[in-house]
């Protein structure tokens, strides 16, 4: 079944070992016509940090409790570099994030 990007709007998301927050926005790949980032914002755990999670780490998504499963770690999150809502996300910045936490 086809769905919208707004769909995922509000989705919480959880890591491999508990929630990490809830998609905040989705960054559009205008080339490639695709998803490139979920943004996700994690509230207090992270102290309402936004980060960016790939699609490429999506297990599953239970739409019945707009829950969006990744392969990742709570901690692989923590280590990921803080998202700059100012500046644009250039294919650079993706050589910043380890490799796991890119693609899980």
């Amino acid at each position: 079944m086809l769905r919208s990007i707004k769909d995922l709007h509000g989705c919480d998301v959880r890591a491999s070992d508990g929630e990490i927050g809830s998609i905040n926005q989705v960054y559009f790949d205008d080339e490639t016509w695709g998803i490139r980032y979920l943004v996700v914002e994690t509230g207090n755990w992270l102290h309402d940090r936004q980060v960016l999670v790939s699609p490429y780490s999506l297990k599953h998504v239970d739409w019945s409790s707009s829950t969006v499963y990744v392969k990742l770690t709570r901690q692989q999150v923590r280590d990921s570099p803080t998202l700059d809502a100012h500046k644009p996300v250039s294919r650079q910045h993706e050589i910043e994030y380890p490799a796991t936490a890119r693609w899980g």
